[in-house]
């Protein structure tokens, strides 16, 4: 597979996790409860997160290989 599918694929699901938080939405039951997707929204985060982490981590390795190159 490719590098950037597969640096795109948490990006992707971080941004799908927020429309589905968006289209359950929020609503108070009856009883005074509140009723919403609470789980999409630590999602939304943690995929952003690792996406940022695979990201950076692409950019430490290719600077370190470029890095490497030139030294020889």
């Amino acid at each position: 597979m490719n590098k950037k599918i597969i640096t795109a694929i948490p990006f992707i699901l971080s941004i799908l996790c927020a429309v589905a938080y968006q289209l359950h939405g929020v609503e108070i039951a009856e009883d005074g409860t509140l009723v919403e997707a609470f789980g999409f929204i630590p999602l939304t985060y943690l995929f952003f997160f690792i996406g940022v982490v695979i990201v950076a981590a692409q950019f430490i390795v290719a600077l370190l290989k470029r890095n490497n190159q030139a030294q020889q």
